[in-house]
């Protein structure tokens, strides 16, 4: 179901199918689909930590030069160079890409808050009865909960600690 990019409708819509199905086959399905959705869209967050990083080396480097040996300096020179360019690179990629970065984390935010939500309704129901998650789907509900701002999520907790 997951294999292309979804829109956020077809999320949703998948996720309150599932929802009518209150077992753990239908979390981890909620599970699964999120965090191929986060997936698909190429968590570009961490673009903005590449960018910070290499602006960081870029900075200890150009600092860095003046206060080295002449034996090291010429190499040092080198790495300056190399990382100034990668921080520049890094920045004009980052620039034109920040279009689809805010839509792509806006996204990213919903497809978390949707995916709580729908994990929230199915165990909710009395009658739920869970059972270990796999270490992966463990890890997404994990991301997910640490992202949410929101309250009620307990039980949620008890089932992304269960072993």
């Amino acid at each position: 179901m997951a294999s292309k990019v979804m829109s956020i409708a077809e999320i949703d819509t998948a996720f309150n199918k599932l929802t009518t199905d209150n077992s753990m086959r239908s979390l981890s399905a909620v599970l699964r689909i999120g965090a191929e959705q986060i997936e698909r869209r190429g968590k570009l967050g961490i673009l903005r930590n590449l960018v910070f990083v290499t602006a960081l080396i870029a900075l200890v480097c150009v600092f860095a030069v003046p206060f080295v040996p002449a034996k090291v300096k010429a190499s040092l020179a080198i790495w300056e160079y190399l990382s100034v360019g990668v921080c520049v690179v890094s920045v004009i990629f980052l620039f034109r890409v920040r279009g689809k970065l805010e839509q792509y984390l806006d996204e990213e935010k919903q497809i978390r808050g949707k995916m709580i939500e729908a994990a929230q309704k199915i165990a909710g129901v009395p009658t739920f009865n869970p059972t270990p998650l796999s270490n992966e789907l463990r890890g997404t509900l994990k991301d997910a909960l640490r992202h949410h701002s929101g309250s009620g999520v307990d039980e949620l907790q008890e089932i992304a600690e269960r072993l």
